[in-house]
C-alpha cells in the first residue's frame, strides 16, 4: 500500500503495507498499514514483483530495484481507494 503525494498522484516511496499474493485475481484483501491514517486518505494498492527473496518483501526507498512495482505499457498496476 502506498500514499498519494499532495496532489492525489501515488507516490513511489514509501510503502506502508503490503503482503504477498497469488497469482490472479484477488478481491477484498485486508492489509495491515504500518501506521494509522485519517479518514479520507487516499493510497494506492501497488502490485509489486517478487524479485528479491523469494515471499519477503524487500523494496524500499533505497532498493527500488528489489521488488518493483510491475508496470504494464509503462504504468504502475496500481488502484487508488480512500481510507474509511
Amino acid at each position: 500500500i502506498h500514499l498519494s503525494d499532495a496532489q492525489g498522484h501515488l507516490m513511489m516511496s514509501p510503502s506502508i503495507g503490503h503482503l504477498p499474493l497469488e497469482s490472479g485475481l484477488s478481491f477484498n484483501v485486508d492489509v495491515r498499514l504500518s501506521r494509522p491514517l485519517p479518514s479520507g486518505t487516499k493510497l494506492f494498492a501497488v502490485v509489486h514483483r517478487d524479485t528479491g527473496t523469494a515471499g519477503r518483501y524487500e523494496f524500499a526507498r533505497s532498493a527500488t530495484s528489489t521488488d518493483p512495482i510491475e508496470l504494464v505499457h509503462g504504468s504502475p498496476v496500481a488502484t487508488a481507494f480512500f481510507v474509511d
